[in-house]
């Protein structure tokens, strides 16, 4: 089990462990957080993204949310 302040090794790379969260997902249990761009330069996927989790947080609508996404991601036209 690793705990903050530890250090572990990804892609011969040291990072040390910031902090530790537990989530009722299985799935983010099992994930890190880390800058998008340092994941990229790492992976070698420079502008790429596979999942990008988005959380509504009331009273936006999820048609409003799109459209806001949309604007981000310079799909709005």
């Amino acid at each position: 089990e690793i705990s903050a302040g530890d250090s572990f090794e990804m892609f011969g790379e040291s990072y040390q462990v910031a902090g530790v969260f537990q989530s009722p997902s299985t799935w983010e249990n099992g994930a890190l957080v880390m800058r998008l761009d340092d994941l990229q330069e790492l992976t070698d996927r420079a502008g790429q993204a596979t999942c990008i989790n988005v959380v509504l947080s009331p009273p936006l609508s999820a048609s409003q949310s799109s459209k806001a996404i949309q604007s981000i991601l310079g799909l709005d036209g």
